[in-house]
């Protein structure tokens, strides 16, 4: 099982998919984040685009990651933001089609808590650019991604977020 968390910059894609993984004990259970594995073989995706998202060594790599994970009845849960083609058409549309159980999660929050959420961010971030790019992934997501759970994180604890997306995972095993 696929679990993907999805949504712009700053709404608690990480933080949120690792409170999920310490919800499930008993199973075996990875956490895969584009932007640090991206990040991570950086040098080795040079030229193939500039973001996780448009780079196709790095959507292939990714792929591969994800099956082998799910291949060994792992639940993955992948974060990643699908703000690009790229990464929609060679990596979770060819996912989708060949899964059997893919659960999408969109998490959004107010402008104002993105924002404030950005600021407050690892000063690694480029927060000029999520913040530049908001608006714009968030309607690249409303766009393509109409069959996606979306989940309001406004006024949420991680945990509670967490714990909603658990529930979700258990109304589709």
């Amino acid at each position: 099982m696929i679990v993907w968390i999805d949504g712009t910059f700053g709404v608690g894609k990480t933080s949120v998919a690792e409170a999920l993984k310490e919800k499930f004990p008993l199973q075996d259970v990875i956490h895969l984040d584009a932007d640090r594995s991206y990040q991570a073989g950086n040098r080795k995706y040079f030229g193939g685009g500039f973001f996780a998202q448009n780079n196709e060594r790095f959507l292939s790599d990714f792929k591969s990651q994800i099956e082998e994970s799910e291949k060994e009845n792992k639940i993955v849960i992948v974060t990643m933001a699908l703000t690009m083609d790229e990464c929609r058409d060679y990596l979770f549309r060819q996912l989708q089609s060949t899964t059997s159980k893919l659960i999408h999660v969109i998490l959004f929050a107010s402008k104002q808590t993105v924002l404030f959420r950005i600021e407050n961010d690892v000063p690694t971030r480029d927060k000029d650019y999520a913040k530049r790019n908001m608006k714009k992934n968030t309607e690249y997501l409303s766009k393509n991604f109409s069959e996606a759970i979306r989940l309001d994180t406004d006024g949420k604890s991680i945990n509670e977020v967490a714990d909603a997306i658990l529930e979700i995972v258990k109304a589709h095993q």
